[in-house]
């Protein structure tokens, strides 16, 4: 029957676009459910990682997905002090950055996806996923499809998370706003980072010769008493001498995203039996490292790993294959979680913050290893530990 597919994946952003073609290419049919007609640019810092464009790299896929955007070198980090820490990814000849614009990366993986063999259907709303014997029936507003397998990639609010009573309340109060902007000068190839003394900061994005991407998360209830979008971001603005001098005001007109709540946190990525989520639908923490995109085809990498392991032993895919991936993506993810809620902590104290830019100015070695740690070129822990060598070392 036509309606009937190996896996089902809702979403077709990085992570379940990227999932869907790895996995068409072993034969397996798949169908990707997207609630959008269009790919869109998204409440995003539209920045992806250097080990993000490795992976693209090991895959092949570099040119064919991110070829036409421009490499990042590094990342200037400005403390609310002013204090400014210029930082380069380490193992230059090796490791860059990405700027990308959104609607033209996600449009290049489902092209990709759909070339290897895999079936999208745009402008579907999930209804209902249920049950029936060993396959689950998914109702949308195109029909009902039957599947051995769900997988939910479908972002903060997932509608697949939801249908399991997964998602773990939202305690989190922070807010982003999101703006495209031109700069009257041309861009360098270093993103920014701008922290503020009460722990909201302003990542600038160069998505072009003179296009930025400009992003702020604060609190909600900053965002409250300030009044409106337009006017938080003018007030941060006036609150950096940096950005103050190089941007105009925003006005009201301008086309400001907002996103609320910014933090996603689920049970389990296994839900349920032989379904699963990957991207931010399996959780999602407050995006100070930037790292969404790569995440997200990370986690497909992982998944599709272990379902193409399986699928060269059994013709069906079975438990062991998500028990491994809950496994693999504990394993990876763990330390930076765990990295991201410490930087958290880190940018509330602006005394701290001034002492860390304070250490990694006295040595340019430091400061690298410091964005080669937020750029995953060095994992938490080994990045931790050459930083403390590098102390020693300077004594």
């Amino acid at each position: 029957m036509n309606n009937i597919f190996d896996i089902i994946i809702v979403g077709a952003g990085p992570a379940g676009a990227f999932l869907a073609y790895k996995l068409s290419k072993i034969g397996l049919r798949i169908l990707v459910l997207e609630k959008n007609i269009t790919p869109k640019r998204k409440v995003c810092g539209e920045y992806l990682c250097p080990l993000g464009v490795e992976l693209l790299r090991r895959e092949g896929l570099e040119r064919e997905i991110i070829g036409e955007f421009l490499p990042l070198s590094g990342m200037l980090i400005v403390t609310a002090s002013d204090t400014r820490v210029n930082t380069s990814f380490p193992f230059q000849e090796k490791y860059h950055g990405v700027s990308v614009n959104r609607q033209i990366f996600d449009e290049n993986i489902i092209t990709l996806a759909k070339r290897s063999g895999a079936e999208f259907k745009t402008g579907v709303e999930v209804r209902k996923i249920t049950q029936q014997s060993d396959r689950w029936i998914v109702e949308t507003n195109q029909g009902s499809f039957i599947t051995n397998v769900v997988v939910g990639a479908d972002g903060r609010g997932s509608v697949v998370s939801k249908a399991f009573q997964n998602d773990i309340p939202n305690t989190g109060k922070r807010v982003a706003l999101h703006v495209l902007v031109h700069n009257k000068d041309k861009n360098l190839r270093r993103g920014e980072m701008h922290i503020f003394d009460n722990g909201a900061y302003i990542g600038v994005n160069p998505t072009g010769e003179k296009e930025v991407n400009f992003s702020l998360v604060l609190d909600a209830e900053d965002l409250r008493k300030l009044g409106s979008p337009f006017e938080a971001l003018n007030y941060y603005l006036e609150k950096s001498p940096n950005l103050k001098s190089r941007f105009p005001r925003f006005l009201e007109e301008d086309k400001i995203s907002t996103a609320f709540p910014i933090q996603h946190q689920t049970r389990s990525i296994i839900p349920c039996r032989n379904v699963v989520l990957i991207g931010d639908a399996a959780g999602f923490v407050d995006p100070l490292t930037g790292e969404g995109m790569y995440n997200a085809m990370l986690s497909a990498s992982l998944l599709a790993k272990e379902i193409i392991r399986d699928s060269e032993k059994s013709l069906k895919i079975t438990k062991q294959v998500f028990t491994n991936y809950q496994k693999q993506y504990s394993k990876v993810l763990r330390q930076k979680i765990l990295l991201n809620r410490l930087f958290q902590l880190l940018i509330r104290r602006p005394r701290l913050v001034e002492l860390v830019a304070s250490y990694l100015l006295k040595k340019q070695a430091r400061a690298d290893i410091f964005i080669g740690i937020i750029g995953n070129i060095y994992s938490p822990i080994k990045g931790i530990l050459k930083l403390i060598l590098n102390l020693r070392s300077a004594q």
